[in-house]
């Protein structure tokens, strides 16, 4: 479809409202190209549809909008961020809440302050990692996921979270209870623990950074996109948010950090949610960050006697300046912080002789190692939630909210009967969504005695209706067991000094369903030969549709998934009133598993491995499992473990299995089972797969009909289940016959179950109802297989980048495809042999082993790419149509055979030519000659040249220059005293660096912007006064004053090995980037009040000053 619209104006439209990436609109471009390499011409709005990055609806909007764009008076609105209103402010800019209008959702914007604006290079590179940040997924994490630009104004966009700053805490009420601070940092730990993992490193982790949610929850803020504010920084000089947080790695400006230093920052942050202030106090943030480099690391628990010495070593711990005595991951500190709280907080079990607010001796833990605390506030010693500021919890005098056990200290000895806390405000919809945890009262045994009315509200807690307990009242009143098969019971007692036996009924005992039987454990429930008739699920997954949440993908005939929070898989059956459910699955790492059933219409999630892998039950209340069944004790999972569990769902009860052990049934109201929205599937009803922060390994799947009434919704076919692991013609014809959107899903998910670590996140377009062009770029692949069930492939894309080279080795995958475009650039690509034949247009297989160039023969090729190989020899180039050619750094050395080529673009740098006599009468507009031992220019006369490079050639005679337009020249280690040659020319840059010039005079009539001139013997700069200079380079020149550079834009300056007498005219220069030779009596002020400069030989210059001065030069 064609566009209205200029490409340039939707480009320049679609990146300020951010409704995509400058990246995806680069990657958009290329596909352009690419599509007019094989005769395709599509707008870039076309490009942007086909590689889904936007819908034709959104693509008809935009242009409307570009076609109707009149200039508004006020700014209510960015991009399609409806601002509603302000809600906080920071060194990077102002955060609002605002409205998404195409999304209809609520988001948090920060619009970043003009002077972190208006730096090309960082908002570049700002974006990137956000679009990266973006894709991080945690419970603990919150992470831009858009930016965007309008009217100027540059914006990224957060999920909204409610709550409060932890700075905002801190305000409010000084120093934190230390296990609320524990909680908090705890929370922070995990989330990083698993960035660190994705590898991401936050950078600014601070107080300012960690929200607390209404439900106790700490989330951190600006995940990811701190990285690039620290590289802002180093331009604009600004410290990282404030120094009293910050790393003496960061500090010194390191150029690479790990994990570590988020950790390091986050324990000042727990040192100052432990005291109230800061390890390092102070305004001066040199002296701050002096400080962090080298002053004793101090011990909170010096500063504040109520945190305990075990604390205090955690924070010192955390805070070595030596990032190897620090934690070596956020995962031992988290186990660190677990003890700690551990030793502070045991179960509220009663003894004989309880004294009130304190736990009796021998009391088991309520939180075991690894587990998720209840909440971060805890409760005080009133028994209220402590510390909870009005703005986050509502009324802070309300009693301990339904649902949240209160700590020991807490606990008192009653003697009368127990009043049920009032619960917190808000539906049943409002409960906080924390992991899910056994209801601890289920698990204490009171003694008799004191403790005797205590029991029974303890017994009502855990079996009355919905968890309530009853007034003093009903539990008088409560009716007899009249059902004696049904004998709900708790743990064995323990036994041993001051604990007394439970007597086994009580004339008091709690509500209970009526006439339900017991029914003793399905003999032989997971016996294999009672499973042979079940429907086989696995083989029906589609891994195109049945994902909801987390990264699914087959590995051979195996199902794994990511550590996503509330991962989970719908099953592609109805299931019927009566089933059993069968998951065999091995947990690699990670937290809770679920199994979601389908018992009376309701969702029942059945958890394992949860309260720290201790326990396994059906899910209540949001926060809450079901008890044990009787007499048993509750089990968890071990990790990289074959396990096996089975849901029996009957009409009047719900049973789960764990390894062929009944843990838990209930068999009360199925609307009891409240249904936590984390484990949603979508359309009616069926049964699934979960986990949260958990990555498994699913062996089988199975449904056992007892009713004889379930649906399967699928039938097996060779694009679903594993299917055999590798690329079957059976999947290849399976696949012609689906659409191009449906072909890509597929082609991605075996892809996917191929390459180990490889998302599935592709580009690609169709033409004519077949798909054409994929863009498998900077991903981990090694097998392409699966791309040979796209036979009408025009184009692929397969190339890394210096940093990160692509897997792809093997190319025989790509044998017998119509391609036109091949981009295996950065590769560990061999040989070319598997394109024989092809008709490629272009060819990207710079930097790889590549030799032989030989299968190009008869190619249309008129782009090719061969530099930094192993190619010596072009002739099988010879005939082709190439208008671009680069083979800098090979060995070839004879040019005859792409003599007479309509070639505009030629690089042959670092190669072994000297003779260019293959060159005559081509149409070269861009030669790059350096490092060859070329002496002769005379063949290049009447080229339309505008960017040459003659850098350390033999070249001595430049009069051929002057036929030239010549925009960029290179002319460095020549030997030049005279440059008469470049007069007239329209030279911007200009690099003359190691040769012997001394007069400038000849650059007079240049418009120059950039220029290197260092290591020349130039005293005099006045030639280069009123030049529109934005760079120059001036390192080891004998230039003395730098008066000639008044009132210049210039942004970058090197005047190291120069002794100017006079810097202050530096001053005025609105400079970016500064190199000298450092003298702090000279220089220090300068750098420190100059509102412009951001580095300063290379350091942010905040980091530099506070570096320790140089030597003096002897």
């Amino acid at each position: 479809m064609a566009s209205g619209v200029p490409d340039h104006r939707f480009a320049e439209h679609v990146i300020r409202s951010k409704v995509v990436s400058a990246e995806q609109v680069e990657e958009a471009r290329r596909s352009q190209a690419a599509a007019a390499s094989i005769g395709i011409e599509i707008s870039l709005a076309e490009a942007l549809v086909r590689m889904q990055a936007l819908t034709t609806s959104q693509r008809a909007v935009i242009e409307q909008r570009i076609a109707s764009a009149q200039p508004s008076g006020g700014i209510h609105q960015l991009g399609p961020y409806r601002l509603l209103r302000r809600i906080g402010a920071g060194a990077m800019g102002v955060v609002y809440l605002a409205e998404d209008t195409m999304a209809q959702r609520q988001v948090a914007l920060k619009v970043l302050a003009r002077e972190l604006a208006s730096d090309p290079t960082f908002l570049e590179r700002f974006h990137r990692e956000a679009v990266a940040s973006g894709r991080l997924n945690h419970a603990n994490l919150i992470t831009a996921f858009n930016f965007g630009e309008d009217r100027g104004w540059r914006y990224y966009v957060m999920e909204y979270c409610p709550g409060e700053a932890a700075e905002q805490l801190l305000e409010h009420r000084g120093r934190l209870f230390w296990p609320q601070a524990l909680r908090i940092v705890r929370d922070v730990a995990q989330g990083l623990h698993y960035a660190h993992q994705q590898g991401i490193i936050h950078r600014d982790v601070k107080p300012g950074n960690i929200m607390v949610t209404p439900e106790g929850v700490a989330r951190l803020l600006d995940m990811g996109l701190s990285k690039y504010q620290v590289e802002k920084d180093e331009k604009t000089g600004r410290t990282v948010g404030t120094p009293h947080y910050i790393s003496p790695e960061q500090a010194r400006g390191a150029p690479t950090l790990d994990g570590r230093a988020d950790i390091y920052s986050l324990g000042a942050t727990l040192f100052h949610l432990l005291t109230g202030r800061p390890p390092y106090p102070g305004n001066d943030s040199i002296e701050v960050m002096r400080q962090h480099l080298s002053a004793p690391v101090p011990n909170p628990s010096a500063v504040c006697a109520e945190v305990p010495e075990r604390v205090g070593k955690i924070v010192q711990r955390m805070m070595a300046k030596d990032p190897a005595q620090r934690y070596s991951d956020c995962a031992e500190l988290i186990a660190d912080l677990d003890l700690a709280l551990v030793a502070e907080e045991p179960t509220a079990a009663i003894a004989s002789k309880p004294s009130p607010g304190r736990a009796p001796k021998g009391s088991p833990p309520v939180h075991r190692q690894g587990a998720h605390p209840p909440s971060i506030w805890g409760h005080d010693e009133a028994g209220k939630q402590a510390g909870m500021p009005a703005s986050v919890w509502g009324d802070a005098s309300a009693d301990v909210p339904s649902g949240r056990p209160m700590p020991a200290r807490a606990a008192q000895a009653v003697a009368e009967p127990l009043r049920a806390p009032r619960s917190r405000r808000g539906s049943e919809a409002d409960l906080p969504a924390l992991r899910p945890r056994m209801k601890q009262n289920v698990w204490l045994w009171p003694a008799v005695g004191a403790g005797g009315v205590l029991l029974l509200g303890l017994l009502a807690m855990a079996f009355g209706t919905r968890g309530k307990p009853p007034t003093a009242q009903t539990t008088a009143n409560a009716p007899k067991d009249t059902t004696p098969d049904y004998r709900p019971s708790l743990p064995s007692a323990p036994t041993g000094p001051g604990m007394t036996a439970q007597p086994d009924s009580t004339p008091n005992m709690p509500e209970v369903p009526p006439a339900v039987t017991f029914l003793p454990p399905t003999p032989q429930v997971d016996n294999e030969e009672r499973w042979k008739g079940a429907t086989d699920l696995l083989n029906l997954v589609d891994l195109t549709v049945d994902p909801v949440q987390g990264v699914w993908r087959f590995s051979g005939q195996q199902l794994t998934n990511d550590a996503t929070p509330r991962a989970r898989l719908a099953l592609p059956v109805q299931p019927p009133d009566e089933y059993d459910f069968r998951i065999v699955f091995t947990r690699n790492k990670g937290d809770e598993v679920t199994q979601i059933v389908n018992w009376k219409g309701t969702g029942v999630a059945w958890v394992m491995g949860a309260i720290g892998n201790s326990a396994c039950g059906f899910l209540r209340s949001n926060t809450e499992l079901t008890p044990p069944f009787k007499g048993e004790t509750s089990k968890g999972l071990s990790q990289g473990t074959r396990h096996s569990t089975i849901i029996e769902v009957r009409k009047d009860r719900v049973r789960g299995y764990l390894d062929g052990q009944l843990l838990s049934e209930w068999a009360g109201d199925s609307k009891d089972l409240t249904w936590h929205p984390g484990w949603d599937l979508p359309g009616d009803l069926k049964l699934g797969l979960g986990s949260h922060n958990a990555e498994l390994l699913v062996h089988s799947i199975q449904v056992l009909d007892v009713s004889g009434k379930a649906r399967v919704l699928r039938q097996p076919s060779p694009l679903t289940g594993p299917g055999g692991g590798g690329v079957t013609d059976e999947w290849k014809k399976a696949l012609a016959l689906l659409p191009p959107e449906q072909q890509i899903k597929h082609v991605n998910a075996k892809l996917q179950q191929l390459n180990p670590g490889f998302t599935g996140q592709v580009t690609m377009w169709a033409s004519e109802g077949q798909l054409r062009f994929i863009n498998l770029s900077r991903h981990a692949l090694k097998d392409l297989s699966p791309l040979r069930g796209l036979p009408h492939l025009s184009g692929i894309g397969l190339g890394g980048t210096e940093l990160a080279p692509s897997p792809v080795a093997d190319l025989s995958a790509l044998m017998g495809l119509p391609l036109g475009y091949l981009d295996c650039s950065n590769s560990k690509v061999t040989s070319l042999a598997p394109v024989a034949g092809m008709k490629l247009g272009q060819l990207l297989c710079q930097r790889t082993e590549v030799a032989d160039l030989s299968p190009l023969e008869g190619m249309p090729l008129h782009k090719l790419n061969c530099s930094a190989t192993k190619v010596k020899d072009l002739r099988p180039l010879a005939g082709m149509p190439l208008t671009s050619l680069e083979c800098a750094g090979t060995a070839i050395d004879d040019l005859s055979p792409i003599a007479g080529r309509p070639l505009k673009e030629l690089d042959l740098s670092e190669t072994g030519i000297s003779n260019l006599d293959a060159l005559k009468g081509m149409p070269l507009t861009k030669l790059h000659l350096h490092g060859t031992a070329v002496k002769d220019l005379s063949v290049l006369s009447g080229m339309p040249l505008v960017d040459l490079n003659l850098g350390e050639t033999k070249v001595t005679d430049f009069s051929v220059l002057q036929g030239f337009k010549l925009t960029h020249c290179q002319l460095d280690s020549l030997g030049l005293r005279q440059i008469g040659f470049l007069k007239g020319l329209p030279i911007v840059s200009l690099n003359l660096a190691g040769n012997r010039i001394a007069d400038l005079s000849v650059l007079s009539g240049l418009p120059l912007t950039e220029l290197r001139l260092s290591y020349n013997p130039v005293a005099d700069l006045s030639p280069l006064r009123g030049k529109p200079l934005e760079a120059l380079y001036l390192r080891a020149t004998k230039v003395a004053t730098l008066e000639a550079l008044e009132g210049m834009p210039l942004k970058k300056l090197d005047i190291r090995g120069l002794s100017i007498a006079d810097p202050a005219l530096l001053r005025n220069l609105p400079l970016e980037s500064l190199y000298l030779d450092y003298v702090p009596a000279q220089h220090a002020e300068l750098l420190r009040g100059h509102k412009t400069l951001g580095i300063v030989n290379g350091y942010a210059v905040t980091t530099f000053l506070a570096l320790p001065p140089p030597a003096p030069k002897k």
